[in-house]
């Protein structure tokens, strides 16, 4: 089955090569004087930032400053805020050549897997259906980067990159603290789940502390209402594959459907998925008609281009087209088809 995967993004790759050479080559020969223009801004800026630390160390070194002075806690206040402000200044023309460039080719790109439009503000994936999922915990604030949604193979997709926080309080106040950072896919299936089946990364003596715990209530006008304070009609499933056992626990509000849903075949894919996105953590939730994957990685996705590559480098294009093949064949295999 390995084999067979393997061949199937082999002949991807193969086909979206030629695509890219019919339609994206030109644009992506267009991008190398943009390229150079913001490269010579980095460069620029970086240079300012060495001159003006280098300043200081020698203005330190010749008033032969206390060291106790230099090295005080308002004084590494004072550098971590430097550091901090300079960092971001410093990449500004990094962060501005990546928007242009999606701006300019994503749905090109977008358009060999379907009917898809990319949008670098906002998110179709509504907070409502993160809190239903059960996959995130308590939250109270998210970040949107990309964000991709359209028809693929009659199937309406979402894709998204999101960062989601909630505010703790600590001892001198409080902070935002990261609940999860990474990708989110949903699936519309079309298809009407009489429960809800949430897989979750298996944490071993660990795993109560991450169980779905929010339960659901019906309103009258027949929305669906997820808190913390209601309790939870999921319960755990056992599985016999032993592999996805050790990846992942299964929560369910009807074990027979989790059991039907879960075929060795969707399994299998789930399994590739998470090894494709090289993803610290991967789970999935199925309900109402949906599917929604939720894909922790570390990784800065769908980025074609590098402020230090020059612009028609193809390594790059070829990690996209790896990653958005692993989005759109989970679509297929819950679709029955496969790519």
């Amino acid at each position: 089955m390995v084999e067979e995967k393997e061949d199937g993004l082999a002949a991807v790759q193969q086909r979206f090569r030629a695509y890219y050479e019919a339609n994206l080559r030109g644009d992506y020969n267009g991008l190398e004087p943009v390229r150079q223009k913001y490269l010579r801004q980095f460069r620029r800026r970086l240079a300012i930032c060495v001159a003006v630390a280098g300043a200081y160390v020698a203005f330190c070194t010749v008033r032969q400053l206390n060291p106790e002075v230099v090295f005080s806690e308002n004084a590494l206040w004072i550098y971590f805020v430097f550091l901090s402000v300079a960092g971001a200044w410093v990449t500004c023309p990094s962060s501005h050549y990546k928007k242009d460039s999606k701006k300019l080719v994503m749905n090109k790109i977008l358009a060999f897997w379907g009917n898809m439009r990319y949008s670098e503000k906002g998110s179709d994936i509504t907070w409502d259906s993160l809190v239903q999922s059960c996959l995130f915990g308590s939250f109270d604030g998210r970040d949107v980067d990309d964000d991709l949604a359209g028809t693929y193979n009659g199937t309406d997709i979402k894709i998204s990159e999101q960062h989601l926080t909630r505010l703790v309080r600590t001892r001198r106040g409080s902070r935002r603290q990261t609940v999860f950072r990474g990708i989110i896919i949903v699936l519309e299936t079309g298809k009407k789940f009489s429960g809800q089946t949430v897989v979750r990364v298996d944490r071993g003596w660990f795993n109560f502390l991450t169980a779905p715990l929010n339960g659901k209530k019906k309103n009258a006008n027949g929305s669906v209402t997820a808190s913390f304070f209601f309790k939870s009609s999921l319960e755990r499933v056992q599985l016999e594959d032993p592999v996805f056992e050790r990846e992942w626990e299964v929560y369910a509000e009807d074990q027979v459907e989790a059991r039907y849903l879960l075929t060795p075949a969707l399994m299998e894919r789930m399994l590739e998925i998470k090894r494709r996105f090289f993803g610290q953590r991967i789970e999935f939730s199925f309900f109402n008609n949906r599917v929604m994957i939720a894909v922790q990685t570390g990784q800065d996705m769908f980025e074609t281009t590098s402020l230090f590559l020059p612009a028609p480098f193809y390594g790059k294009m070829r990690e996209v087209v790896t990653q958005l093949y692993s989005v759109f064949a989970a679509a297929d295999l819950i679709n029955g088809q496969r790519i």
